[in-house]
């Protein structure tokens, strides 16, 4: 969580001068956090947007947390999309900040609590997301920073799972 507070304040920061936004209709960039991968975003003018990220769930935090009636002991795949709404930063040119709605499929390890022996299974989930961040235009160029946190409310296996997926990561605007 301290991670994601400086680089909000860098991001700020950085955006206090005059800038000159570089959002085209498609951005393509890497995501670290959950999951961490590849994203890929695509603008639909400039207030909305949608936002995929494909990638590995639980590296960065997550192992050994309690999951039903078990943990996850290890790290697996996910695929999070979010519809955005996007707004400007009054005074900080370069600068904005999103919300939006969506979904996220993942599939891990799930290990049953057995003193005798480490048992694990497969594990699919499917959950709905909401999401909050700020993205930040580089002067004059087609690169992009972002830093978001996710509220993550999973409906199947385990309805009503939470888990606060956090990521920050930079993109390729075309």
């Amino acid at each position: 969580m301290k991670q994601l507070i400086v680089l909000f304040a860098c991001i700020f920061t950085l955006g206090i001068g005059s800038v000159h936004a570089q959002q085209k209709e498609w951005a393509i960039g890497l995501r670290l956090g959950d999951p961490s991968g590849l994203n890929i975003k695509k603008y639909f003018g400039k207030n909305n947007a949608f936002d995929l990220s494909i990638g590995s769930y639980g590296n960065f935090y997550g192992r050994g947390r309690s999951y039903r009636s078990g943990y996850y002991g290890n790290a697996g795949i996910a695929i999070m999309g979010n519809y955005l709404w996007q707004k400007n930063i009054p005074n900080a040119n370069g600068l904005t900040w999103y919300y939006g709605l969506g979904g996220m499929f993942s599939s891990r390890r799930y290990y049953v609590y057995d003193s005798s022996k480490r048992v694990y299974s497969s594990n699919v989930a499917l959950g709905a997301t909401a999401t909050i961040g700020l993205e930040y235009f580089i002067p004059n160029t087609p690169i992009s920073f972002f830093g978001d946190v996710s509220a993550y409310v999973e409906i199947v296996p385990a309805p009503f799972w939470i888990n606060l997926p956090l990521g920050i990561g930079g993109r390729f605007n075309f």
